[in-house]
């Protein structure tokens, strides 16, 4: 097994068990550190001064973005969300209210407009498990890495639970970094990082 080979089973194996400990969160827990998440992002000057915001729409157990979408919709911002339009690509299209979206890829709710063309002030990252450092285990599609190589400007937030930090994770070339990291108890400055 060539070292590539072997960062890739390391990676499903922390899946497995990210999973399985996201599932075990009570959802009276998981709401309330959402909800401490929602405080602190509405808080963040990378959030509050941003026009265009890049924003995963919640499903299953992950951080619940929905009420932060309603949020910042109504604050006039241009809220952007993901489409997958083929295997193993992801644009941005311009939100365009609960009613429009439609049942996309993986199952996820997305819009059917076209592909945003302008820059992107900041991007809301999903994840399940970061390091402090900034690295990020995702659900090994590859989407938002390839997204975020391609965004090089956006300034880039991810969001977990602080039980979903940690210390290290296995990381390969193609593998993009966050800017910052926010949880329910902190807010992590990070800047663009690499390991290599």
């Amino acid at each position: 097994m060539d070292e590539q080979q072997e960062i890739e089973r390391h990676k499903a194996v922390l899946r497995q068990h990210a999973t399985s400990r996201r599932a075990k969160v009570p959802e009276t827990v998981a709401r309330a550190l959402d909800a401490a998440i929602y405080e602190r992002l509405v808080a963040l000057p990378e959030v509050v001064g941003s026009t265009r915001i890049f924003v995963f729409i919640s499903v299953r157990q992950e951080i619940d973005t929905r009420r932060l979408i309603d949020y910042l919709v109504a604050n006039g911002k241009t809220v952007l969300v993901p489409r997958v339009t083929a295997p193993r690509t992801m644009l941005a299209t311009q939100f365009p209210g609960w009613a429009a979206l439609t049942l996309g890829a993986l199952k996820i709710p997305h819009a059917s407009g076209a592909a945003f063309d302008g820059e992107i002030d900041t991007a809301l990252v999903p994840g399940l498990s970061f390091t402090q450092a900034g690295a990020r285990l995702g659900y090994g599609g590859g989407y938002y890495d390839r997204w975020l190589a391609t965004h090089p400007s956006t300034h880039r937030i991810g969001v977990c639970r602080e039980g979903d930090l940690l210390p290290s994770l296995p990381t390969a070339p193609y593998d993009e970094f966050v800017d910052r990291l926010v949880t329910e108890r902190r807010s992590l400055e990070i800047g663009r990082r690499r390991v290599f």
